[in-house]
């Protein structure tokens, strides 16, 4: 089957709240952390918005530990559409963060392609890649 556009406001609402809930809760364990690696810490954090072992779960922990991230603050957002192919829905997402990588500030741009699967009445983000478009 082919991707339909989702021009529910409620489905959409349900998916930004989501992707938002992610960044939101990844700050709050960076801050909460404080650099010590607690995967429980993570869990706890995470686990409402990401499933547990998926590969945006497992890149985004990956990521964290590899550059020492001291520091997370989402600049700027925008979920520019959302498309849903069955229980996966692909979302295309502008983000703007800034953080402290291995004690350097760094302020970044991206353009990612989200996918979220149905989870209970909600959704759980499994995957996220660079917008091949951008």
């Amino acid at each position: 089957g082919s991707a339909t556009l989702i021009t529910s406001r409620v489905e959409y609402d349900k998916i930004c709240k989501t992707i938002e809930g992610s960044f939101e809760g990844y700050s709050e364990f960076v801050k909460a952390d404080m650099g010590q690696g607690s995967i429980d810490l993570y869990n706890s954090y995470m686990s409402p918005y990401m499933k547990i072992d998926s590969r945006a779960y497992t890149t985004q922990w990956n990521y964290y530990n590899k550059w020492n991230i001291a520091a997370y603050t989402l600049k700027d957002a925008v979920i520019n559409s959302a498309s849903k192919n069955g229980n996966v829905v692909f979302a295309w997402v502008y983000e703007q963060i800034e953080e402290i990588k291995n004690g350097v500030a760094v302020t970044s741009q991206e353009y990612w392609v989200y996918r979220l699967e149905t989870s209970g009445d909600g959704y759980l983000i499994t995957d996220y890649t660079s917008d091949p478009d951008r």
